[in-house]
């Protein structure tokens, strides 16, 4: 029914919102369409564990990134233009003989991504 144990919980949330009774038959427990308050309680003790694993996931990618930072990795792509490709490209554009095409070519990179550069 659900993929996760909080999207299932959501489900069965929006379902008795909308009047809608759900019966499980595997268990009875996390019926609602008979005794509301066991399941209730039921939704309630799964909700606080898909919180609790959903804590536990953003702690492992904390710890994980932190790692890698720790490595000398950074996250994100690579930047396409190094510095001294970045100046070439201001001083032909700044010169004025080459449209931005041109320049954009010459240092191998697209016209928006030149802009993008120029623009800092």
């Amino acid at each position: 029914m659900g993929r996760s144990l909080g999207n299932l919980v959501h489900l069965f949330q929006e379902l008795a919102v909308r009047g809608i009774g759900v019966r499980v038959l595997d268990n009875p427990m996390l019926s609602t369409d008979g005794n509301m308050a066991q399941a209730k309680l039921m939704l309630g003790i799964f909700g606080a564990l898909a919180e609790y694993e959903r804590d536990l996931i953003l702690e492992r990618t904390h710890v994980g990134l932190a790692a890698a930072r720790a490595r000398g990795r950074n996250g994100g792509r690579p930047a396409l233009l190094d510095s001294p490709k970045i100046t070439r490209a201001k001083e032909l554009h700044a010169a004025g003989v080459m449209s931005p095409k041109e320049v954009a070519d010459a240092v191998g990179v697209s016209v928006a991504t030149l802009y993008r550069y120029l623009a800092k």
